[in-house]
């Protein structure tokens, strides 16, 4: 059931309207009946309608202010302008503010049923566009993080376009900021349904979808017929900002259908056990799962694989034999594991973090390119050695460091933040009031006091 409001300053109208839709349109319930503009405005702050009947002419603010505070507020709310007065001008300010529908006084109740009808027959196609996204997004899911081989998906057509998916390109686009995996559940929850909101669209032949959320990656899949329209990773940047502070850097990698994307996502995923076998059981188990991997694949499969390998890791792997095989993946485990061991490896990703941890762009992936090894590895093997993920690691290490700045130095927030790899002053120290229990400012000044 829709929700409905009416507003209009006289008694009358405000009755008239109420009786038309409870006779003519049962499936709406109207909520709230107002005849001054500054009390709607202030229910409007924390409640959404779904139509709204709003004279122009109020007490207090108009029913054009009213359009504007929806429209600023990106609402969904339907609206609709009753007024005596069908001037260009407010037409002008009107549609600026994205008003649905006109109705001049006097009207009659057909015309005011048939404006309401054709909010509904609107929002109910976009209720079913919404559960069509939902549902593709799903699939997509499904399909990118599963092994099914099934094919079937190539048919599946746009929400609004007109080709199916097998003669559109597939573009991955993926954010990377550490801050998104020190967020609350509660604050990547609300991360995500915020990207799902504000930036999938549909256009004929192009559409974008947020794909999953990784750790500190954030990734989403467009389909277009021809080069895709990137305008929207603006958008997604400026809000993960919001939330973490950091301005977030972004890959894009275009495949020329989602079943290549898929192929490449298997083989990630196989060598992500591959590493994480290296890190928890050592090289010989690790060898044998990726040999016998590499032996169960169908001959044209195989050297796609081979292909991936040398993309990735730039090694070339013979596929004669599981011997053969064996022996090409000697270099990737001696690129992976170097001549150290684990704690060696361990001790100089904190030897690295030590040395760069004021850089707002330290991060498990350049650490990891720093020493040679695989981003993956290198996260399992932290873990293991020290109980910590990388990310809790550089937050606590950045952390004591700037508490140390505080106690020993006159440095201003600003500049303690910058010396502790924030580029945002705001949010080192939203992270250092949830770290310590008290903002910068007044731990300095409770320090002081101690020592005192």
């Amino acid at each position: 059931m829709y929700t409905v409001i009416i507003a209009d300053d006289e008694k009358l109208i405000c009755d008239g309207i109420k009786s038309v839709i409870d006779s003519a349109l049962p499936e709406l319930e109207i909520t709230q009946i107002f005849q001054d503009g500054d009390m709607l405005y202030e229910y409007l702050d924390t409640r959404e309608p779904d139509i709204l009947l709003l004279d122009i002419e109020m007490p207090g603010k108009s029913g054009l202010d009213i359009a504007q505070f929806i429209y600023e507020r990106h609402y969904k709310s339907r609206v609709i302008i009753i007024t005596a007065y069908p001037d260009f001008a407010y037409a002008k300010k009107a549609i600026d503010y994205g008003v649905n529908a006109f109705l001049t006084k006097p009207f009659t109740s057909g015309q005011l049923v048939d404006a309401v009808r054709k909010s509904i027959s609107y929002m109910n196609q976009h209720s079913t566009s919404a559960d069509n996204r939902t549902a593709f997004r799903s699939l997509l899911q499904t399909l990118c993080t599963s092994r099914t081989d099934t094919q079937v998906y190539d048919e599946v057509f746009l929400c609004r376009g007109t080709m199916p998916l097998k003669k559109l390109l597939c573009t991955e686009v993926t954010f990377m900021d550490n801050g998104i995996d020190i967020l609350p559940v509660d604050k990547q929850a609300s991360l995500v349904e915020t990207l799902i909101g504000q930036t999938e669209n549909d256009s004929i032949m192009q559409s974008s979808f947020f794909l999953e959320n990784n750790n500190d990656r954030l990734t989403f899949l467009i389909f277009s017929e021809k080069e895709p329209d990137l305008s929207f990773t603006s958008e997604v940047s400026r809000i993960i900002g919001r939330y973490t502070g950091n301005v977030p850097k972004h890959t894009i990698r275009v495949y020329p259908s989602l079943f290549t994307y898929r192929t490449r996502v298997s083989y990630a995923k196989t060598m992500d056990k591959f590493f994480s076998t290296l890190a928890a059981d050592g090289s010989n188990q690790a060898r044998k799962q990726l040999v016998d991997y590499i032996l169960s694949l169908p001959e044209h499969q195989r050297q796609c694989f081979a292909d991936f390998l040398y993309e990735q890791y730039q090694i070339t792997i013979d596929q004669t034999d599981a011997e053969t095989i064996r022996r090409s993946l000697g270099n990737l485990i001696s690129n992976a594991l170097g001549t150290h061991s684990n704690n060696y490896i361990v001790d100089s990703a904190k030897d690295y973090i030590s040395k760069n941890f004021s850089s707002d762009s330290l991060s498990l992936e350049s650490t990891a390119d720093a020493l040679s090894v695989s981003s993956y590895y290198l996260s399992r093997i932290f873990k293991k050695v020290t109980n910590q993920n990388f990310s809790e690691y550089l937050l606590t290490f950045r952390m004591d460091h700037a508490q140390k700045l505080l106690k020993t130095t006159h440095l201003s927030t600003i500049e303690i933040a910058k010396e502790v790899g924030y580029c945002n002053p705001a949010y080192f120290r939203t992270s250092f009031k949830a770290y310590f229990g008290m903002p910068p400012r007044q731990f300095r000044l409770l320090q002081t006091r101690e020592e005192s």
